[in-house]
């Protein structure tokens, strides 16, 4: 099934929206140093918006996480690729898998991506260029820290629930961003649905901070995040913001 790329505009910068457990309990508990593991579907000749939801320690480089799990090119036009978002200079960074020796390299300098780290905080796209689905798995401890703080920057974020759960939108603590008395002047989150195969956008209303779908003006309810998924954060402020998400499990 493949997915087709789409652009959105915001403040004069075009930039492309590409296309990709059950929710946590608070007080679930967890044993300590919990390893997990989650399968993310890399579709066919398509694009898949993913995140790690595991502490990677000092194991957290493309080759560490990825490794040769998808398909290498002898170069970049046929390899599979990784696509991250730098949300300072809010462009795409490129990164694709060399056949030659196996390793993940930048698209931008040709160089290896050694010191691109991957965390739980981001959001990042699978491209995969081959007739078939590709099954990558990826495995960490669970998230330990109580809090954690995620720097959102004025205009386009690629995120993910830091934690090592599936949660709710509105069960979130991702609601002290830009509210609105109606969407157009409300921060936004952006999901992919692959099933309906298009985008489904949330507005953050002002009188009760909670999130609501931009289709039908209806509180979102059973929108999941976290669980190996990603999804896109609009900050139409022009100032920064921190979103601090305290851990939903506990540990014995």
């Amino acid at each position: 099934m493949k997915h087709t790329w789409k652009y959105l505009v915001v403040s004069a910068v075009c930039f492309a929206i590409l296309p990709f457990s059950a929710p946590a309990q608070q007080g679930e508990v967890y044993s300590l140093n919990v390893v997990g593991f989650q399968k993310l579907n890399a579709e066919a000749n398509g694009m898949t918006m993913v995140s790690v939801p595991f502490d990677l320690g000092e194991s957290n480089t493309l080759d560490d996480v990825i490794g040769t799990q998808l398909t290498g090119g002898k170069t970049g036009g046929g390899a599979d690729e990784v696509i991250l978002w730098d949300p300072i200079q809010q462009k795409y960074l490129f990164f694709w898998l060399k056949q030659t020796d196996n390793k993940w390299y930048s698209s931008e300098d040709g160089q290896p991506a050694t010191n691109t780290a991957i965390t739980s905080l981001l959001g990042m796209w699978i491209r995969s260029k081959r007739v078939a689905d590709q099954t990558v798995v990826v495995a960490g401890d669970a998230v330990g820290q109580n809090v954690v703080t995620n720097t959102l920057m004025p205009g386009m974020n690629l995120v993910s629930y830091p934690f090592s759960a599936t949660i709710d939108l509105n069960q979130s603590a991702l609601t002290n961003g830009n509210a609105g008395k109606t969407g157009g002047g409300a921060d936004e989150i952006i999901l992919w649905d692959p099933e309906l195969q298009k985008y489904l956008f949330y507005w953050l209303k002002q009188t009760d901070r909670k999130w609501y779908a931009s289709s039908d003006g209806q509180l979102a309810q059973g929108v999941l995040v976290g669980g190996g998924v990603g999804f896109w954060y609009r900050n139409k402020a022009a100032v920064p913001f921190q979103w601090v998400e305290t851990r939903p499990y506990q540990f014995d």
